[in-house]
């Protein structure tokens, strides 16, 4: 209810299951509201909905971007904002609405620091870099812009500060692929490691 009173858009959540331990939160799900006639971001790639039609393609990344801009202006970060945890459907109006799920990973910004510093963002693309043949330039230049407008970011109107933004988030995005790909050999490495020695 406070992401709602932040308009915030997310499934209404409807009860939260907790397993503690004392007073330690082990594991923690919230149910929510199912949503109909709506599709993942991911589906959309997946399932080619862009190409169809079935969402106007400029409309789908504009609001995109304002999505995620309106979460940053409000000190929010999202720690796994993957195109699979954020659903789209036509609103009342024929409009385009995107909402958050999975909200386990919601949590205020307090302090801005550079590693969630547009992280939300980040993470989001590079759930989406498999796609990267069903996105165009264009695509991409009108997500940033309506993000940096919704996130009232200085020089959100000046061409050369989104171009410089633009070329930032790309660098930090390539930087977050690799550390994950550093992460993923790392434990594939102790899992084989571990297995050679249980095999002992």
């Amino acid at each position: 209810t406070n992401l709602h009173q932040r308009r915030i858009p997310t499934a209404w959540p409807l009860c939260a299951i907790e397993r503690r331990v004392g007073l330690f939160l082990k594991e923690s799900i919230l149910v929510s509201e199912k949503l109909s006639e709506s599709h993942t971001v991911e589906g959309v790639f997946t399932q080619s909905l862009l190409i169809n039609g079935l969402y106007n393609r400029a409309h789908f990344f504009m609001h995109l971007g304002t999505l995620f801009g309106n979460l940053h202006h409000k000190r929010m970060v999202h720690r796994d904002s993957k195109a699979s945890n954020i659903m789209v459907r036509y609103a009342p109006g024929n409009t385009i609405r995107f909402e958050f799920i999975d909200l386990d990973g919601m949590r205020p910004m307090v302090f801005k620091t550079s590693h969630y510093e547009h992280f939300a963002l980040k993470r989001f693309l590079f759930s989406i870099m498999r796609y990267s043949k069903l996105i165009s330039s264009t695509d991409i230049v009108r997500l940033f812009k309506a993000y940096l407008v919704a996130a009232k970011e200085n020089g959100c109107n000046d061409r050369n500060a989104r171009k410089m933004f633009i070329n930032t988030m790309r660098a930090d995005v390539a930087a977050y692929a690799l550390k994950k790909q550093e992460i993923t050999r790392s434990a594939t490495l102790s899992e084989n490691v571990s297995d050679s020695i249980a095999k002992r």
